[in-house]
């Protein structure tokens, strides 16, 4: 039991005595000038940030540029020379004579010049065949990208001869 100073006490309405209550003041805070530091602090942020932003921006599209340009550059380059091989691979038939007989005469000439007639002629003729076979027989198994270009075929000696005519000259086509 405490002893308690009569100013010390207090009287409830039922009559009962209690600790005076105490009121502590708290000191002022200026939180204007808290909000202003951290609104300083925020916009310091934002603009160093912004700021190493656009340096990294500047510098990928400095590097970028040239690649971009290069890239740009070698696809154009190599779209014209893919259209170029369409074209050629396309058109092949039109000169497949001329392959063949190239490449039997060129193979040939050149075997029977170094070996003799015989082996001249044995190279020569697998060459023109060789030649043959890569003109005219279909490309199976050609990746999909290659699927634009048309399924050719073998043309057979009937195809031959009603294209040229030359089915009266032989006796006309065959009744089955």
């Amino acid at each position: 039991m405490s002893i308690m100073s009569s100013d010390d006490k207090k009287t409830n309405n039922n009559g009962n005595s209690d600790k005076k209550e105490e009121s502590f003041s708290t000191p002022e805070v200026n939180l204007s000038s808290f909000k202003d530091g951290v609104h300083q602090a925020v916009k310091t942020t934002v603009s160093s940030i912004n700021s190493a932003l656009q340096q990294l921006q500047h510098t990928s599209q400095v590097i970028s540029k040239p690649v971009k340009t290069g890239i740009e550059h070698l696809e154009h380059t190599t779209t014209e020379i893919a259209t170029e091989a369409r074209i050629a691979y396309e058109r092949r038939h039109e000169f497949g004579p001329y392959y063949v007989a190239g490449a039997f005469i060129g193979v040939g000439g050149i075997t029977a010049l170094r070996r003799g007639r015989f082996p001249g002629l044995v190279l020569g003729s697998l060459a023109g065949g060789a030649m043959y076979m890569a003109l005219y027989q279909p490309i199976t198994d050609a990746p999909s990208q290659n699927a634009s270009l048309p399924k050719m075929s073998v043309p057979t000696i009937e195809d031959v001869k009603s294209k040229l005519g030359l089915d009266s000259l032989f006796g006309g086509k065959k009744n089955d």
